[in-house]
């Protein structure tokens, strides 16, 4: 029987934190970079001696019509911006049906206060199944932290180990560690699509965040 060690739970750690910086690092380049675009524009747009013999300001020499369009361009996320963050359901990395979860989850916090109204969707699904949890593993559940573990430590062997071993999950206590999974267990049971989120939720500390505070609304 091979070694727990040869499957290395570094990797798994390593899989699911790395998206992470890379997300954190990604929003703050945005917004330094857009920060930065503001201030080189502002100089850029300061009024100099030497151009005061020109009698129009919209000579040709004059900067401000092109600072104005830049800076216009800087205070927008732009999707071709390789440091600008996308939400999931704009990102074309993501597979087609990830991307419409995430849109219907996104709409219903920022339109309609998490409220899903449709009674099919795969938002009402999601809602149904996390409802079953208060009833099968009690109502003191941080949801949150419960979608982050079961991420993380989805189709690992040997979980409860696993998490021990993550920095991220260290204090967690064991009997917490197996009501989360648990906790996971019944969505993945009620939720026929879960399986097929999982690949693109795995590298998207965003999709984690969004689904377990969406969960966290109707639990």
């Amino acid at each position: 029987m091979p070694s727990r060690k040869n499957k290395s739970h570094s990797g798994t750690q390593d899989a699911y934190r790395i998206p992470h910086a890379t997300f954190e690092s990604s929003v703050v380049a945005a917004t330094s970079s857009s920060a930065g675009r503001g201030h080189a524009d502002n100089r850029s747009a300061s009024p100099r001696p030497r151009k005061k013999q020109f009698s129009s300001s919209r000579t040709p020499s004059s900067p401000i019509p092109r600072t104005r369009a830049k800076y216009g361009k800087s205070c927008h996320v732009d999707s071709s911006d390789d440091d600008a963050f996308v939400p999931d359901d704009r990102n074309p990395k993501f597979d087609d049906f990830y991307r419409s979860v995430m849109l219907e989850l996104r709409n219903a916090k920022e339109s309609r206060g998490w409220v899903i109204r449709e009674t099919h969707s795969p938002g009402a699904q999601l809602k149904d199944a996390v409802r079953m949890i208060n009833r099968e593993c009690g109502n003191h559940i941080n949801i949150p932290e419960l979608v982050t573990m079961g991420v993380a430590l989805h189709d690992d062997p040997e979980p409860v180990e696993t998490a021990q071993e993550m920095e991220v999950f260290k204090k967690i206590a064991c009997e917490d560690i197996e009501k989360y999974l648990k906790a996971w267990g019944i969505i993945m049971r009620r939720v026929p699509f879960m399986a097929a989120l999982m690949p693109d939720l795995a590298i998207s500390p965003y999709g984690v965040v969004l689904l377990g505070t969406f969960l966290d609304a109707h639990a």
